[in-house]
């Protein structure tokens, strides 16, 4: 991105919430036969979000990218559908596509109604270590040394 004069900067809160956000972690907190209620739940969710997130992505990829600089909305939006959905629809890599602080929020709250069960920062930190999920234990190991 560099390349093309946008400076990235990452914040430790929006990584860090949507790393939480992770199907496998929240699974993981939950016995096996708990589990399909948070499949639902999760799936509602991403239900909700889809529009404004596909939105929020066409919008930053028209904004962004000189290939699209100039072309019309809806053949972005065209283009670019295909291969948000494929991401989209992928389990293991949608949590990285919604807003983390909301979802996270509304997760925890579905947590704590329906399995009387705390989320706090520390405890998913824990939590992640514990999956060993490289990616994520790289960020998360920077950003708490």
């Amino acid at each position: 991105m560099t390349s093309h004069k946008v400076k990235v900067v990452f914040t430790p809160g929006k990584e860090i919430e949507n790393l939480f956000l992770d199907e496998a972690l929240l699974m993981n907190l939950l016995p096996r036969n708990s589990r399909e209620e948070l499949g639902h739940f999760l799936d509602e969710l991403y239900k909700e979000e889809y529009d404004n997130c596909f939105s929020r992505y066409v919008e930053f990829q028209h904004q962004f990218s000189d290939e699209r600089k100039g072309k019309a909305y809806s053949s972005t939006y065209r283009d670019l559908k295909p291969s948000f959905d494929v991401n989209w629809n992928d389990r293991g890599r949608r949590h990285n596509l919604i807003p983390g602080k909301s979802s996270l929020a509304k997760l925890r709250v579905f947590f704590r109604n329906k399995y009387n069960i705390n989320l706090p920062t520390s405890f998913l930190v824990k939590r992640l270590s514990e999956i060993g999920n490289g990616d994520a234990m790289e960020l998360v190991s920077s950003l708490y040394k």
